[in-house]
């Protein structure tokens, strides 16, 4: 994570109803656009270096994985940022729609095992 990100806020942005699984859905989802971004960015750094290197002969595919295996671990290394976050949870849909419905399930199951 990039050190922007700040997860008390990005817990404060989640709906009152959310699960563990849409934390988990948040998380996956915030990388998954990072993960996008850094793909992009290396993919348009590759064709940008052989745009001025003039090289016709090869497929884009092979140079751009050419491209990004020279690089240096640090170079590829993926960054969540708070953005990612923002994105993600504003995409999300909580799997506890209606939590009233499962509180009145509680309240009846509750109530007949106390009978």
């Amino acid at each position: 994570m990039s050190a922007d990100v700040d997860l008390l806020e990005v817990a404060r942005l989640l709906p009152q109803n959310v699960t563990g699984a849409d934390i988990s859905g948040v998380t996956s989802s915030a990388f998954s656009g990072a993960l996008e971004r850094k793909i992009s960015e290396l993919t348009q750094e590759a064709l940008f270096i052989d745009s001025n290197n003039n090289n016709n002969s090869i497929s884009e595919e092979y140079l751009i994985k050419s491209y990004i295996n020279g690089l240096s671990d640090d170079c590829i290394t993926v960054q969540i940022t708070h953005e990612d976050f923002n994105m993600a949870v504003l995409e999300m849909k909580p799997s506890l729609v209606d939590l009233s419905y499962y509180e009145s399930l509680h309240r009846m199951y509750s109530d007949n095992l106390s009978s």
